[in-house]
């Protein structure tokens, strides 16, 4: 069994002053998953976030994959990734995807009763996630008009399904 200090990464230690530590660490839980369970469904209220530490997960929207994230261990280099934080900045919002395990994970969960404390104690991580979640409105926004504009063009609702 891990300590709680054991279970922050290096990466999220590094944004965290000394004397928070043992505190965010609380914030935490450590969860090791099987492949293929489900973390969140689409449509569901958000009650928590992920980091994903070690593993793979996939990503669907409508039902279609979309997209795979995977950590391959220790010794990466860049932020991990955080999943299902976008529901939480907006509180009370519903889960914008679905995300399955593709492999075994190892995961960080943070219960929406945690979060604020979370931000607080971690500013960087909060700029962070707001960051992200910007992007992913943003990406969003040109997605859908661009959808729109393939319906406007064809006139057709089925112009905007994706293939394959």
């Amino acid at each position: 069994m891990l300590s709680p200090l054991g279970i922050v990464p290096p990466l999220l230690r590094a944004q965290v002053a000394s004397e928070n530590l043992a505190r965010v660490a609380q914030l935490f839980e450590f969860k090791e998953v099987n492949p293929e369970a489900t973390l969140m469904t689409q449509g569901e209220l958000g009650t928590s976030f992920f980091v994903l530490l070690a593993g793979s997960i996939g990503i669907y929207k409508d039902r279609l994959h979309v997209k795979t994230v995977d950590v391959s261990g220790e010794g990466s280099k860049e932020l991990l990734p955080v999943i299902g934080e976008s529901a939480l900045i907006k509180y009370n919002a519903t889960r914008d995807a679905t995300v399955m395990t593709e492999s075994a994970c190892q995961l960080l969960v943070c219960r929406s009763g945690s979060f604020k404390e979370l931000l607080r104690l971690m500013p960087r991580l909060k700029q962070q996630l707001m960051e992200a979640h910007l992007a992913k409105k943003r990406q969003s926004e040109i997605m859908r008009d661009i959808k729109k504009n393939e319906m406007q063009k064809t006139g057709s609702p089925q112009a905007s399904r994706p293939r394959g």
